[in-house]
């Protein structure tokens, strides 16, 4: 007969934990949350097929390099950002795909305070995997800026 300890204690106030020990982020639970000098930006995930359809068709779009930006600008009683990402199989193997989804998304919770709600469509070139994270900040920020019609008189 095999002795069982009792259950591990739950740390009240404490972020849940996965198997394993790791600490389960905003992120995981479905909330992308953007920071920017103190103020909190939702950011959403793009959902839907119709979203999708109407991102492709809308000719709000531009370039910056190996990045492209497709956008669709929000109801006016819709004050939500909401991004997908679009990495092809031609940028690399599902670790590299990951690695540049992961920065894109981080590059993403930095720039959608400086852009109008609505939804974004951040797709990248196999060239991207040769940007530093700093050029890739300034290509999707661009792109981002000029798709939305940010700066434009």
């Amino acid at each position: 007969m095999v002795a069982r300890s009792s259950p591990p204690e739950t740390n009240a106030g404490q972020e849940p934990r996965r198997a394993g020990g790791t600490q389960v982020r905003e992120a995981d639970r479905g909330e992308l949350v953007a920071r920017h000098d103190g103020a909190r930006v939702r950011l959403d995930p793009v959902r839907g097929r119709a979203t999708f359809a109407a991102l492709r068709r809308s000719g709000r779009r531009a370039r910056s390099g190996p990045v492209g930006v497709h956008y669709e600008p929000a109801l006016p009683a819709d004050q939500s950002r909401r991004v997908a990402y679009s990495v092809p199989r031609r940028v690399g193997r599902a670790t590299e795909r990951n690695r540049c989804r992961r920065r894109l998304r981080e590059v993403a919770r930095e720039v959608v305070p400086q852009v109008p709600p609505g939804a974004y469509l951040i797709g990248v070139e196999p060239g991207v995997r040769n940007v530093s994270f700093q050029e890739l900040r300034r290509r999707v920020t661009e792109a981002m800026q000029r798709a939305s019609g940010v700066g434009e008189p």
